[in-house]
Order: C-alpha cells, then sequence, then structure tokens
C-alpha cells in the first residue's frame, strides 16, 4: 500500500501524492471526489497491517481525535478498512510540522509564543475529553501556511482512568519528549504530557533539547536524574518568566508541576501580553543608534581640540569631523584616509574612522577601528564607548558591558556608558544591577542633562521588579528634562496603570 496506494483512487479517495512518513503510517495528499475538498489520508504501513498491537493503536489514533473538535487539533473525517487497507482520513492543513520549522532557527519570541498557546489549547482540549496524547513533540504539531498550530497524531493517546504501561513493560514514546513516568513505565497521567510540553516549549526556545545521551538508555536516565541546563543559559533573552514556566514544567515529580495545560495557557498569555509591553519599550530603546550617534557628534567638537595648532593633520582632520557631522560620510572617509598619511597612529583618527563604519553598516570593521584606536591609546574613553555601541549592536552583550565599564574607568561622570550599561542588565532581567550603576552615576553627575536617559533607564528598571509606583516617579523626572518625549509619556501612563490596578492600596497614591 506504501507505494500502490500512489497513482490510484482507494474508494472515493484519489490519490495525488505522499507527504509524509512516520513509525506507524504513511501520510498522504488526497482528493475525496464525493465531496470535492482535499484531504490527508493516513495509511498504515504495508508491514505494520498484520501486527495487531500497530493496528491497535492506529484505530486509537482515530477514535481519541475524532472525538475532539477543536481548531488547535487536526480534525479527523473518517476511519476506512478494507482489504489490505487500513487509513485515516483527516483535514489537510498546508502548511509544516513545528520540528522541520525549527530545523530552519530559531523562532522569535512573538511567534513562539503564539505557536505554544495554540499547541496548549489543543492539548486542554483533549485533556478536559479525559485523553492524554503521550507523544507530544514539534513533530507532532502542525503549523499551517498562516502559523497556526494544530496537534496531531494522537496514535499513542489513552483515556486517563484506561492509561497504563504496554504489555512489555515499556511506556510509549519518542524518547527525548518522554516524562520521568514513561521513562520509568510507571502509570502516567496528563501531567505526563505538561513534562513533555515543557521539554516542546525548550526546543521551542533555545533550539536545544533539555535532555541529551548518546544511547536511548542514557537519554533516558537523563530524564529520570538529572536537571536540564537552565534555558536562559542556552538562550540569553529569554524571558524570566517564560523560563520559570520551562523548567517548572519539567520537574521530576508530577506533584510540583503545573497540574493542568489550563495553568500553562494562563501563564503563557500573561508572558504574552507583558512582552508586548516590552516589545513597545523596546522599540523606543532600540534608538540606541541614533542616541549614540548624536552623542559622538556631541563629542566630536570637543575632540578637535586633541589636535595642537600646526599639526599637519588639522585641516583634514577638522573637515572631516564637520563632514561626519553633516553626515556626508563619503567626503569625511577621505578626509581621513589624508590625515593618516601624516598620522596613522592617531588613537582619535580610527575612532573617527569607527564612526563613519558604523554609520555605514560596516559594525565589524567599526569594532575593529575602534580596538586600534584604544591599542593607541588605552584612555580614549570616546573609542571604548563606541567600542561598546557597536558590539551591543552586534548582540555580543557581555563584550559590550566590558567596553562601557572601561569608558567609565576612563571617566566617570560618562553618564551615557552607565545608561547603556544598566540597559543591558536590564534586557539580562537583572534590574538590581542596572540600579546600582544607574544610581551611582547620578551621585557623580547628579545635573547631567543626559540624565534623562539615567532617569528612564531606573523607571525601566523597577517596572521590571514590577515596582510601578518607583518606576512612575522616575519616568516623571525624565519627563521633567524632555516634557514632549511621547515615549516617556506613555511609559509614565503605563507604570501610574499598574500601580493603581496591581499595587496600590486603598486610598495610597504614588509619591510626587
Amino acid at each position: 500500500m506504501e507505494t500502490g496506494l500512489l497513482e490510484k483512487k482507494i474508494l472515493h479517495y484519489e490519490i495525488l501524492e505522499q507527504i509524509g512518513k512516520g513509525g506507524m503510517g504513511v501520510v498522504y495528499k488526497a482528493r475525496d471526489t464525493r465531496l470535492e475538498r482535499i484531504v490527508a489520508i493516513k495509511a498504515l504501513r504495508q508491514d505494520a497491517l498484520q501486527d495487531d498491537e500497530a493496528r491497535i493503536r492506529f484505530k486509537r489514533e482515530a477514535i481519541a481525535a475524532s472525538a475532539l473538535n477543536h481548531p488547535n487539533i487536526t480534525t479527523i473525517y473518517q476511519i476506512e478498512e478494507i482489504e489490505n487497507a487500513l487509513f485515516i482520513v483527516m483535514e489537510y492543513v498546508e502548511g509544516q510540522t513545528l520540528g522541520d520549522r525549527l530545523d530552519d532557527g530559531p523562532l522569535e519570541l512573538k511567534a513562539g509564543l503564539e505557536i505554544a498557546i495554540e499547541a496548549a489549547e489543543g492539548i486542554a482540549e483533549a485533556h478536559q475529553h479525559q485523553i492524554i496524547h503521550r507523544d507530544i513533540k514539534p513533530d507532532n504539531i502542525l503549523l499551517s501556511s498562516q502559523g497556526h498550530a494544530k496537534v496531531m497524531d494522537f496514535g499513542l493517546a489513552k483515556e486517563l482512568e484506561k492509561t497504563s504501561v504496554t504489555p512489555d513493560g515499556f511506556s510509549m514514546g519518542t524518547v527525548d519528549y518522554m516524562s520521568p513516568e514513561q521513562a520509568q513505565s510507571i502509570k502516567v497521567d496528563a501531567r505526563s504530557d505538561i513534562f513533555s510540553f515543557g521539554t516542546l516549549l525548550y526546543e521551542l526556545f533555545t533550539c536545544d533539547v533539555p535532555f541529551k545521551g548518546e544511547h536511548d538508555l542514557a537519554v533516558l536516565y537523563a530524564i529520570v536524574n538529572e536537571d536540564p541546563i537552565p534555558p536562559q543559559k542556552v538562550n540569553p533573552q529569554l524571558p524570566v518568566r517564560l523560563a520559570k514556566l520551562i523548567m517548572r514544567a519539567l520537574e521530576k515529580k508530577p506533584e510540583h508541576r503545573f497540574q493542568s495545560m489550563t495553568q500553562i495557557i494562563h501563564e503563557l498569555r500573561s508572558i504574552r501580553k507583558q512582552s508586548l509591553q516590552i516589545r513597545k519599550r523596546e522599540s523606543r530603546r532600540k534608538k540606541i543608534v541614533v542616541l549614540a550617534a548624536a552623542t559622538l557628534t556631541l563629542m566630536l567638537a570637543c575632540i578637535i581640540l586633541w589636535f595642537a595648532t600646526g599639526n599637519r593633520a588639522e585641516s583634514h582632520i577638522k573637515k572631516a569631523v564637520t563632514l561626519i557631522n553633516e553626515r556626508q560620510l563619503a567626503d569625511a572617509k577621505s578626509e581621513l584616509d589624508a590625515a593618516f598619511k601624516y598620522e596613522p597612529d592617531n588613537s582619535m583618527l580610527w575612532y573617527y574612522l569607527a564612526i563613519i563604519q558604523q554609520e555605514t553598516g560596516d559594525i565589524e570593521g567599526a569594532i575593529r577601528s575602534n580596538e586600534k584606536a584604544i591599542s593607541l591609546d588605552r584612555t580614549n574613553k570616546s573609542a571604548y564607548y563606541a567600542l561598546g555601541c557597536a558590539q551591543a549592536e552586534l548582540k555580543r552583550f557581555e563584550q559590550a558591558k566590558k567596553s562601557y565599564k572601561k569608558t567609565i574607568a576612563c571617566d566617570s561622570s560618562f553618564v551615557l556608558a552607565y545608561s547603556y550599561l544598566a540597559h543591558l542588565y536590564i534586557n539580562e532581567a537583572k534590574p538590581d544591577s542596572a540600579i546600582q550603576w544607574l544610581q551611582k552615576s547620578l551621585e557623580i553627575s547628579p545635573n547631567s542633562p543626559d540624565n534623562v536617559h539615567i532617569y528612564r533607564n531606573l523607571g525601566n528598571a523597577y517596572f521590571e521588579k514590577d515596582q510601578f509606583d518607583l518606576a512612575a516617579e522616575y519616568y516623571k523626572k525624565a519627563l521633567a528634562l524632555e516634557p514632549e518625549n511621547t515615549g516617556l509619556q506613555q511609559l509614565y501612563a503605563l507604570a501610574q496603570s499598574k500601580y493603581h490596578s496591581n499595587q496600590r492600596p486603598a486610598g495610597k497614591d504614588i509619591r510626587p
């Protein structure tokens, strides 16, 4: 049937092409000639037709899934059995499996959360019908061409009250995604699916599995006995709450996990909502390059004083600085080239070159030029700062933090270095570290006009800590310096709203 079904018409289904193959069956795209619709046909493999256990599992899939009617579960239309053929007719979904999608690389947080929520809702629907899946994995999550998730392949599903180990004492499922209960061949319940879903989430947001081994038994041992590497260490950009959710789902003991998929869905939705708010803030934070460029422009005028009167390169340098400020970067580069002929080891020339490279998108070149500038002058605070900005843009955050700290070591009053250093700590969900650096900046430079960035990041840090009254206080201080800044106005309003709805005892107002 695996090969013979192609180019055939079986009953009233016209076989179009083979589209998949799994452990038990082969999947075909077909046309239902009666209802004039495209369907998927999953046929039991020819070599399994004589296997009673395989036939039972195959029929169980159709029976289990046919009882479910949910947009995040593939719809079963019919099960057919004729001579030398046993097959399920189901909804055809144009798309790919989540496993195939992950082979192409990680998803963005927003897309990953949407898929996770929809898959969780499909699993929760099965659990509400007293059905556990027992084989939750990326290859059993189908993504439509619109990106929506559908849970499929209920071949291992059983009703909760009937669930136990297989006759040979081994609980079935895909090894990498088994729960400790399955790995130990003991009775499972819906919380087994929750563990497997936790494994799926881990892979969804890190592109790696939490439990590994050189062979299946080593993987099973890890699932039962070893703790996974925290997902935030694999993907430092992962929100803290999402990492905690994944680790809780992967608890060894079922009673320590979430007790229902509904709880996970509620938490995922809350994380999604929070991430939307953070992305709004991030969209404003991503002006880092523009702000850095504006700051660098201010510094350029002062840096000209570094060059003594009579310097042979002075004329070219002054022209280059003016042209950079006017964004005439090609002409500025020509002036720098002329200056390099006289002073190839001038640290500031390499720094200016780095500015042009960063402005034209050559970030790696900017990093190399700033490093050259620093090698020529270890006190060049401007080069350290610009190096940190370039490293941050390439997401080399640990290197960027070191560069910002070296900037501060050169000049303890360099306010923007404090601000962007704190920004990195906030993105790492380390608001206390951010606050420490920001407060230090305020102590050293309490009246700096750049403190708008300090106050704003203090607001962001306290917002991250859910201390919305303090967040509102610092956003308000930032607004005092930039009253027309609509982004700050929105952040201030959001912090006030959060404080009033979540944290304010009756009768208490936000401090002025």
